[in-house]
């Protein structure tokens, strides 16, 4: 995106609004976005453990995955909804970051990855060893990839 567009973004009422705020505000969207990250985190990580038979494995991984699927768009709820407005507090700032630019394409092959084999891998019945495993692990790298490049920010 052009910078313009970042700065528009950074300019708007809302993002304003956070920027000004008290510093309690930022570390508390900061707590939000790490604590929905651990909800997602840890929902895929049941999923996968599941998927690769090393934990309940007297439950189908379709009702495994039913199970965790709240927590899961629930972490993912809580940390967009944080993330965006500690983006457009910084819009400008991350702009130029590359572990920024990662973290979005990291999320963006998640999310797709999460809705997309949800119903046809995890549900599938019967379902299919190979899928769901290799399905498993590229969640797990997409995934996690969002939180590494995501603590990288700061740090780039």
């Amino acid at each position: 995106m052009p910078s313009s567009i970042f700065g528009a973004l950074q300019a708007s009422g809302v993002a304003q609004a956070v920027a000004k705020s008290n510093h309690l505000v930022g570390a508390g969207l900061q707590i939000v976005h790490v604590l929905g990250l651990l909800l997602l985190l840890a929902s895929v990580l049941l999923i996968s453990l599941r998927a690769f038979e090393l934990v309940l494995r007297r439950q189908s991984l379709a009702e495994v995955g039913a199970q965790s699927a709240r927590l899961l768009w629930v972490g993912m709820a809580l940390a967009s909804l944080s993330g965006g407005l500690i983006f457009l507090s910084s819009a400008v700032r991350y702009a130029g970051n590359s572990a920024f630019d990662l973290k979005v394409a990291f999320l963006v092959a998640a999310i797709i990855l999460q809705i997309i084999t949800h119903r046809s891998v995890i549900v599938a019945t019967p379902p299919r060893p190979l899928a769901v495993k290799s399905t498993a692990a590229l969640s797990l790298l997409l995934w996690f990839g969002v939180a590494v490049a995501g603590r990288a920010i700061g740090y780039i």
